[in-house]
């Protein structure tokens, strides 16, 4: 899978504002993040979607053994399998106006090569040129990727009818476990909110996260990190069970109108300055540490380096911006959050809230 045709992306908002927005921006190469951590939503989700689609619901109870695991499992299915089914009908569209495949070229970046392709097309004259430039905007057409979200610290115990704990079946680790058995690919799974060493142990004995012979990963890594020591902390950690991040995800307390994690006082601009001096040398050195867990585990050696991307949210919302923090600090995306709670075919938001915002 080709690297995202955007430069950014729909980040978790709440737990419900972006259950589904992969449903309503897929299609049209957008990337953005559902938060799995509360299951009772996901299975209303489940129902809503079934009952939309004129497909049989079959309630997965909460006395069921990991209903949890098994309704974010399926959900995620399902939300795959109508992204695939909306993209599909998207590439067979004519190049006409109000068009599903028109909308997906218009909404690219002015400078964007598809998009400045696609203005030569539609302008183009001579039919054989236009189809053959139509051939070529179809090949590039991908969908955004489904990622998930899991608030590493909301991780209560499960009991079972005597009182005692169920190993591995706390909140966090259960619904990490229902990512890793979706079918869903070219995906990442974006751990926030700290540390959690039960979740990092549990993760480390997934298969989801390996890497590929071609050196790509099915299912990816990205933490969600208010400064540098955040990311090299937890990086390390992960890298010596044998586990990539893929992603760093830096969201300044101070800049993110949704939280109040507030740090020392730093404003995004010296965090990102620090990532932006140490890159390379943190790549570096979480490589060599991936490469030793690998071998200790009797795992092959890696001869060359997985991507390593940083990326930035909070308090963005404009062109202009994302522009900027690409070109002074290196960051490969952005994540645009609060504009698109004003945006109903982006997200869900009830009109109390909306009227509110």
């Amino acid at each position: 899978m080709r690297p995202s045709i955007h430069t950014f992306h729909i980040p978790v908002m709440g737990l419900a504002y972006t259950i589904d927005t992969p449903v309503k921006v897929a299609r049209y190469g957008i990337s953005s993040v559902i938060s799995i951590i509360e299951d009772n939503l996901i299975e209303k989700m489940r129902q809503h979607y079934y009952n939309l689609r004129g497909e049989f619901y079959q309630s997965i109870s909460s006395k069921e053994d990991d209903h949890r695991a098994k309704r974010i499992t399926d959900y995620l299915n399902l939300v795959q399998q109508m992204v695939k089914e909306q993209f599909e009908k998207l590439k067979d569209q004519p190049f006409t106006k109000g068009s599903e495949i028109v909308k997906y070229f218009e909404m690219l970046p002015m400078h964007h090569r598809l998009h400045r392709l696609f203005q030569t097309m539609m302008q183009c004259t001579e039919k054989t040129k236009k189809e053959k430039i139509e051939k070529i905007l179809r090949s590039q057409l991908q969908p955004g990727s489904i990622d998930v979200n899991i608030m590493t610290k909301l991780d209560r115990n499960t009991l079972d009818k005597n009182g005692n704990i169920i190993v591995d079946n706390s909140d966090a680790v259960a619904a990490l476990r229902g990512y890793a058995k979706s079918n869903l690919s070219n995906s990442s799974v974006v751990l926030s909110a700290g540390l959690n060493p039960r979740l990092f142990n549990y993760m480390e004995g997934l298969s989801s996260f390996d890497r590929n012979e071609d050196g790509t990963f099915n299912k990816k890594i990205i933490i969600k990190v208010s400064d540098f020591r955040s990311a090299y902390v937890q990086g390390k950690m992960l890298a010596k069970k044998g586990l990539w991040v893929s992603e760093f995800r830096i969201e300044s307390g101070l800049n993110c109108g949704g939280h109040a994690f507030a740090t020392d006082g730093y404003l995004i601009g010296p965090i990102l300055e620090e990532f932006k001096n140490k890159r390379g040398s943190l790549h570096k050195e979480l490589f060599e540490m991936y490469n030793q867990a690998l071998s200790e585990k009797g795992k092959k050696n890696q001869t060359t380096a997985p991507s390593l991307s940083i990326s930035v949210q909070g308090g963005i919302g404009t062109a202009e911006e994302d522009h900027f923090l690409r070109k002074h600090y290196g960051v490969d995306s952005t994540g645009w959050g609060t504009p698109f709670l004003l945006v109903p075919e982006a997200t869900t938001v009830d009109d109390h809230t909306l009227n509110l915002l």
